[in-house]
């Protein structure tokens, strides 16, 4: 069996390990933006910590798809390039999940900084 140096695989671990921290991450704010919504939090201190809480959680997301991304284009065995990692379905590796991916990126990172749009878009509207 032949083994593997770490720097040779240095772009797939960071990959990895960025995708499963943004999905850990982007699930968080879900969980949490869905109990604030449901009024779940009641204690005018608490709801501004979950406020808090929810909006840092949303922007560590984002930077993980980001570096996600970015440490997609340094792996060695994938190769997806500029379009693999930029145009849904586009990539010969599991173009399903991975076009859904890209997506979901995409949702993430538009619905992100419309947070801060929300008082001019009206809170019903966003």
């Amino acid at each position: 069996m032949k083994r593997t140096e770490p720097l040779n695989v240095i772009w797939w671990l960071v990959s990895r390990a960025s995708g499963i921290v943004a999905l850990v991450l982007i699930s968080a704010t879900v969980l949490l933006g869905l109990a604030m919504a449901a009024r779940a939090v009641r204690r005018p201190a608490i709801k501004r910590v979950s406020a808090r809480l929810h909006e840092h959680l949303a922007l560590a997301a984002i930077a993980a798809i980001g570096l996600h991304g970015a440490a997609l284009l340094g792996d060695h065995w994938l190769k997806p390039g500029w379009r693999g990692i930029t145009i849904p379905f586009a990539l010969s590796y599991r173009p399903a999940f991975t076009g859904i991916g890209i997506i979901a990126g995409y949702l993430a990172v538009l619905l992100g900084p419309s947070f801060y749009l929300r008082r001019r878009l009206g809170t019903r509207r966003w």
